[in-house]
């Protein structure tokens, strides 16, 4: 997802689906508590991670599957759609 509400709805429904918890990284979260995200969804502590593209930022997640809730995202200036690369780009960084 490329917006926090989004993370926090996505979370909220895969919690109500399953008994494991989440975790959750987004752009501007403080880097201690992304550090812990990170350690927990890489230890098995939580089986899902939602985020934004920040993911693609050199994480070191053991990412198997990725799933993009959306492809539209808001660039500064207007919200358009991902191009086959930058989509390409995230999900190979991510994983």
């Amino acid at each position: 997802a490329f917006n926090k509400k989004d993370l926090f709805f996505l979370r909220k429904k895969i919690e109500k689906s399953f008994s494991n918890s989440t975790s959750i990284i987004y752009g501007n979260l403080p880097p201690e508590v992304k550090k812990q995200q990170t350690y927990n969804f890489n230890s098995r502590i939580t089986k899902f991670l939602i985020a934004t593209d920040a993911i693609g930022m050199g994480m070191n997640l053991k990412i198997r599957r990725l799933v993009f809730y959306s492809i539209n995202k808001y660039d500064g200036l207007e919200k358009r759609m991902l191009n086959h690369s930058e989509i390409l780009q995230i999900s190979g960084r991510a994983g």
